[in-house]
């Protein structure tokens, strides 16, 4: 069997990770483990348990392979597995009920990455560039669709929201009987108001807090995140309940709010 030479290295992003992926001259395509196990939100034992479940797996430990430091990533040795055996992996990986009730957002996140996110590796490294200015034209042209589709989405969206704010009741002075049925944004406004008030700062410092949470609690960056989503949509202003709103963040975003006063309120009891 002839040595494993890498011949292509890349760093793949996927729900506001990065993963880190090669192919080798055995036209193979490896995708390093520790990177898919900080993507989905493993803490270190949790990534050291997959680790070792590979080497051990009868079936897994014949789809990985370890690249000394230097090789695969320039200071550390590398686990990694080849594409054809990710989903294996990940399907092998139980989705508990704890799971579920403890860390949702843990949960939702290996489902993603066991529907998806293969296909986006291999998108990664055998898309092809186009052959003519035809191609580029119907690209473009194909572009410029998906982001009138997705602005008059957007466009939409605000206008039911703004419907909705005509009939609710915002207090601002008595936060705390909002009503926990109301509309999402309104309810995270709320509370990242209630927490700015309890903690004596201003809202905008406030909303760092919680966007220092949010990153910890779901391995990401939220402000990047919404940076990249208004750029590819060409929109001049996004804030981050809109932005959750649209991608189907605000229950996990209410989560960690709810969390942060919680934290508050216990503080200010004890105090």
């Amino acid at each position: 069997m002839r040595p494993i030479v890498l011949t292509e290295r890349k760093t793949v992003n996927f729900m506001g990770a990065e993963l880190l992926a090669a192919k080798a001259n055995d036209e193979k395509i490896y995708v390093g483990v520790g990177w898919v196990c900080n993507g989905i939100g493993f803490n270190k034992a949790q990534k050291d348990r997959q680790v070792q479940n590979i080497q051990d797996d009868l079936v897994l430990k014949q789809g990985c392979f370890k690249f000394e430091a230097g090789v695969f990533d320039p200071h550390n040795e590398v686990l990694a597995i080849e594409l054809d055996f990710l989903p294996l992996w990940l399907a092998k990986i139980s989705i508990t009920p704890a799971m579920q009730k403890e860390t949702p957002w843990l949960a939702r996140a290996l489902v993603e990455y066991q529907l998806k996110v293969k296909d986006v590796l291999v998108e990664a490294f055998l898309s092809k560039p186009p052959q003519s200015i035809e191609d580029l034209i119907i690209m473009q042209a194909q572009s410029m669709k998906e982001i009138r589709e997705n602005q008059e989405k957007f466009i939409q969206n605000q206008l039911q929201q703004e419907k909705k704010l005509e009939v609710v009741s915002h207090r601002i002075d008595n936060l705390d009987t909002v009503n926990i049925e109301g509309d999402l944004q309104q309810r995270l406004n709320s509370v990242i108001r209630r927490y700015a008030f309890h903690e004596g700062i201003k809202i905008q410092d406030a909303w760092k807090h919680f966007d220092r949470s949010y990153n910890k609690a779901f391995k990401t960056n939220l402000t990047a995140c919404r940076n990249n989503y208004s750029t590819r949509h060409c929109l001049k202003t996004l804030s981050r309940p809109q932005y959750l709103s649209i991608t189907n963040q605000l229950q996990d975003a209410l989560r960690v709010a709810d969390k942060m006063i919680n934290r508050v309120s216990v503080t200010n009891s004890r105090g």
